[in-house]
């Protein structure tokens, strides 16, 4: 939900669609947005995005989605 909150404060006419997967939707609206290092994201760490491995990544696309909407 949060990310889904940082999108719509950057683009709030953003459409999220129910029917598909978050993983994919994520990636999908990160391309949208042009994020900068979506190619060095697994659609795989979003099922634990607590891991590792994954949450210095996923923790800098949110940070980054905060800073882009300070800006916009």
């Amino acid at each position: 939900m949060i990310f889904r909150q940082l999108v719509l404060i950057i683009d709030d006419g953003y459409n999220f669609p129910d029917n598909v997967p978050l993983q994919d939707e994520v990636l999908h609206a990160l391309r949208a947005l042009e994020y900068p290092y979506v190619s060095s994201l697994d659609s795989k760490w979003f099922a634990a995005p607590a891991s590792m491995h994954s949450w210095p990544s996923l923790l800098g696309v949110l940070h980054w989605l905060v800073e882009l909407g300070k800006a916009s």
